[in-house]
């Protein structure tokens, strides 16, 4: 008996030893420290943001304050989330009475200057994007007692969908799943997290200053409870402040309002550059609404292939609003339709090998299959070999597919998807459902953009039934096909984007350019209306420079527009020449417009070095996890972080294998000298 217990104790230890190094699919760890007084305090200290909202145009800085309260010079890093239509375009660095103003640089150029200033003990901080909606910030050498500010600005335009604007401010990064090495992610993928339930200990402030040209039916915070304060007719404010909430900052603050008689403000912003600072172009942004929603009296027969994520990190509230979605979704078929299920995390399953007409016998069915078979979810997010499944299974010719995503995103290889949607664009019309509090925006927008389909949120499961009857609309009767803008008397140019795409939503379809000349003339809007007739619609120029001509705000959001067109819907490699000239063609934009990017980073320097004994610590800020997630999110036993692995609380994994070999070594011996 006591061979048996010794022996399977043996398997256990080595089994502990040896798996963490077998390279299983990778993920963030939990946040612990070191003893140390200097790690034990998490660096970001207070986060706070001002959002003024102008019309469309929404103006927002955030300022994050990085505190040393240990007894060691400390390197903060932060990984934070930002708007998928965010152009970021400023940073600054504030040191006591010190204002930085950071520089645009090549993403590598600005990397070495920062690990420069690092090693010549100087204060500095680098900004630096991992995607559109994710971010890094480093801030080198803060002394103890000492606190750093970083300021960030960034614009953005505010649509209106079926009359109602959504301001959306991402504050909580989901856990990524991923199954590359790709050395590019690695950062991210280390991001350390809080344990489940727990707050962050960051004080969070936001504020939100709304005016708008028309007055003010209704403003709402759908994610905080925070009281809306009407200022005017047209003026509202709201403020969100952790310690009247301490889960602040654990899911997207979204705010909705709506116009008197739910009109939405379509027209036309210019910005004609100023020569005394330097600038040489004219920007436009317009705002055209499209026609009513149109019924169409015979609607066609339809096949949906709905892609069901049931991973790790959809237990709990996610995968409980998938599975209401989903069922909420097939009530929505008629006979005439047909559907399919498949269901994925590490790998994928599906209903049937062909499309089942739409009664209740086969939806039945598929509610029971999905249920039995997503009891509780688990396994990593394998969405591009589910897309790619999807994709090559059999359709019928008689009817228009449609493809529909449910997932909350949590994978960091979004390229990957959009890639093999824009391949097989033809095939079907796609559609993604993003579910959760802090969903992957990026990815879920991406899936739309590139398979010409539309993007839904449901961040609660109050809101499944409504989106549900809601995708129906939008999927049976297409408000505009065949789009097409043209101008007249107006000398526009490099349009974003460059072809537009058939409209389900009703919202404004929004043109970014640049002008030359006098502002005048006419832009042209024409298509094809849901009941099969022509439709066209024109915008006067001359009628527009009444708002005025200074708006520097389009500057930014036309390069941002040019740069996602270039590089969020495709998939960069550097081993093709072409792909190589789009990274050119991207940091370029970014120099020019300073517009921060894949491949263009903000970096600000303190010349002044400091009087430092010895180099200074990395301290990562962990994150609290999402709303709604679970701990089961996080895949795989953790690497430690780098800085306790270096002050001595955590010993290297190679280490701690030796040890616990020289353990098994020791009962071994001691086996044999003492048998049963």
């Amino acid at each position: 008996m006591l061979k048996n217990r010794t022996f399977l104790f043996i398997i256990s230890l080595i089994s502990f030893a040896i798996l963490p190094a077998l390279g299983t699919p990778q993920s963030p760890y939990f946040q612990t420290t070191s003893g140390e007084s200097s790690l034990d305090a998490l660096p970001l200290k207070a986060n706070k943001a001002q959002v003024s909202i102008s019309g469309s145009i929404a103006q927002v800085e955030i300022r994050q304050t990085y505190a040393n309260t240990g007894g060691t010079p400390i390197e903060a890093i932060y990984i934070f989330p930002g708007s998928t239509r965010s152009a970021l375009h400023g940073m600054e660095m504030k040191i006591g009475e010190k204002v930085i103003v950071a520089k645009i640089k090549e993403h590598q150029q600005a990397r070495k200057e920062y690990t420069k200033a690092k090693a010549e003990k100087k204060s500095a901080s680098l900004l630096e994007q991992y995607r559109p909606n994710l971010f890094q910030m480093h801030v080198a050498n803060i002394l103890p007692g000492e606190e750093v500010e970083v300021l960030l600005r960034y614009s953005e335009h505010v649509p209106a969908t079926e009359g109602v604007y959504e301001f959306v401010m991402p504050t909580a990064v989901g856990p990524r799943y991923s199954n590359t090495d790709d050395k590019n992610t690695s950062g991210l993928m280390d991001n350390p997290y809080l344990k489940q339930g727990e707050n962050s200990a960051t004080t969070f402030e936001f504020t939100m200053d709304l005016r708008t040209g028309l007055p003010l039916k209704q403003v709402i915070c759908t994610s905080h409870n925070s009281p809306i304060k009407y200022l005017g007719k047209n003026h509202a404010n709201l403020i969100i402040q952790s310690h009247k909430d301490p889960t602040a900052m654990n899911r997207d603050v979204i705010i909705r309002y709506r116009l008197a008689g739910d009109q939405v403000a379509s027209g036309m912003l210019l910005h004609q550059a100023n020569v005394t600072k330097g600038e040489t172009e004219n920007f436009f942004l317009i705002d055209i609404e499209p026609p009513a929603r149109i019924t169409p009296e015979s609607i066609p027969a339809r096949d949906y292939l709905f892609v069901l994520d049931v991973s790790g990190s959809m237990n709990g509230f996610p995968l409980n609003t998938a599975r209401e979605l989903f069922e909420d979704l097939t009530r929505q078929l008629r006979p005439i339709d047909s559907f399919n299920l498949l269901l994925f995390a590490s790998n994928s399953k599906v209903l049937s090998d062909q499309s089942l007409t739409a009664n209740k016998e086969n939806i039945s069915q598929a509610i029971h299959f999905m249920r039995s078979q997503s009891k509780k979810s688990s396994g990593g997010t394998e969405l591009v070999r589910a897309l790619r499944r999807a994709l090559e299974m059999p359709s019928s010719e008689e009817k228009s597919r449609s493809i529909v995503v449910i997932t909350d995103g949590f994978i960091d290889f979004e390229a990957d998807a959009f890639d093999l949607i824009r391949k097989n664009r033809g095939t079907a019309n796609v559609f993604c459902f993003g579910i959760g509090s802090s969903v992957n925006r990026h990815l879920i927008e991406g899936i739309a953009n590139a398979g010409s389909g539309e993007a839904f949120i449901v961040t609660r499961p109050s809101e499944a039934s409504r989106t549900a009857s809601l995708f129906r609309e939008y999927i049976q009767s297409p408000i505009l096909t065949n789009v097409r803008i043209k101008s007249q008397g107006f000398d526009a140019y490099d349009l974003q984007p460059r072809s537009l795409p058939d409209v389900f939503a009703n919202r404004p379809i929004t043109i970014n350019g640049k002008w030359k000349g006098i502002p005048q003339g006419k832009i042209i809007l024409t298509g094809i209306i849901g009941n099969g007739e022509k439709y066209h619609q024109i915008i006067d120029i001359s009628k527009t420079t009444s708002n005025g001509t200074y708006n520097p705000a389009l500057k930014s959001l036309w390069a941002r527009e040019r740069i996602r067109e270039l590089s969020d819907y495709s998939k960069l490699k550097n081993t093709q020449k072409t792909h190589k000239e789009t990274i050119q063609e991207i940091t370029n934009l970014g120099l020019t417009y300073s517009i921060l990017t894949n491949y263009t980073s903000f970096i600000a320097v303190d010349k002044t070095p400091k009087l430092i004994a010895k180099s200074a610590t990395s301290v990562t800020q962990a994150s609290p996890l999402p709303q709604g997630v679970s701990h089961q999110a996080l895949l795989t036993k953790p690497t430690p972080p780098q800085h306790l692995v270096k002050a001595g609380s955590v010993p290297e994994p190679g280490s701690t294998a030796l040890l616990l070999v020289s353990l098994v070594t020791l009962l071994l011996l001691r086996e044999r000298r003492c048998p049963a």
